[in-house]
């Protein structure tokens, strides 16, 4: 769009005009004036023009004086890709491009159903592995409650057979001293045999309850070996339902988006398996 501007005379001077005489003849003075007048629009336009194009260098430098540009991003700012850790379908998308976010913001919602499902899986086997660290812990108890009752039963069988000993070695003397007859001295040997029998019975039995001792000690550091491993599956399971949910890592703006609610999104680096680029303030 052209606009042309015309300047407005005096009134005296058109008066004065009007009135003065033409020395050279009127075809001379109509000449100078059109040739006047054309003058005075050139230079006018010329002035309007100029005045159009400082007010608008002007104008650029006042909106773009606080803002610095580059045709690099990574010039003046930290680029880095934002990816998923874990694979699964996009819920929902919290940002766009531009958007202006902080560290921590929530950006990306992904469905967490299937992570959410094995958690839960982890947990009951836990339950389960704890329940039995619990059994074998009382079975470990009752091992070792019974090595105590045998190993008592085998002291007190023990002084019974060094009683029976020390009577038929008695006996035998008196025995042959003719002091006692023949059934008693027959019967302090066979109340020494078997008392000697039950020691040795009895230590058997301290043995395999030592045995049962080590079996279910055994157990019970496999159970809870098991309730740790079992700890850890937990907290992966956790920590991979927590990927589910992407935060923005620092201040910035999203100068890339590149994921949509209902896009399939799994562990990777690159535009074009990230789910968005987030330039860092310098």
């Amino acid at each position: 769009m052209s606009t042309t501007l015309t300047p407005a005379l005096p009134a005296d001077l058109k008066t004065a005009n009007q009135d003065r005489p033409d020395p050279g003849g009127g075809a001379a003075t109509s000449s100078r004036k059109r040739g006047s007048k054309r003058f005075g629009r050139r230079t006018i336009l010329f002035v309007a023009s100029g005045l159009l194009i400082l007010a608008a260098a002007a104008y650029w430098f006042i909106g773009a004086a606080g803002y610095e540009t580059t045709d690099d991003a990574t010039v003046e700012a930290h680029v880095i890709q934002v990816n998923p850790k874990v694979s699964a379908h996009v819920k929902t998308v919290h940002f766009d491009d531009n958007y202006q976010v902080k560290r921590g913001e929530l950006l990306v919602e992904l469905d967490a159903r299937d992570y959410e499902v094995a958690l839960a899986s982890a947990v009951a086997n836990l339950a389960s592995l704890r329940s039995k660290l619990t059994e074998s812990q009382a079975q470990q108890n009752v091992a070792q409650a019974g090595l105590g009752q045998t190993k008592a039963d085998l002291a007190s069988a023990q002084a019974t057979a060094d009683n029976a000993q020390s009577d038929f070695n008695r006996n035998e003397q008196l025995y042959k001293t003719h002091v006692i007859d023949r059934r008693e001295y027959d019967g302090s040997a066979a109340q020494a045999k078997s008392t000697a029998a039950a020691v040795e019975s009895a230590s058997k039995k301290v043995t395999s309850q030592e045995a049962q001792v080590r079996l279910v000690s055994a157990q019970y550091v496999t159970a809870s070996a098991d309730e740790k491993q079992a700890e850890t599956q937990v907290q992966q399971a956790e920590l991979q339902l927590s990927y589910t949910r992407i935060f923005a890592p620092f201040d910035g703006r999203v100068t890339k988006k590149s994921v949509e609610p209902g896009n399939y999104v799994q562990p990777g680096a690159g535009s074009k398996k990230g789910v968005l680029t987030t330039a860092e303030p310098p």
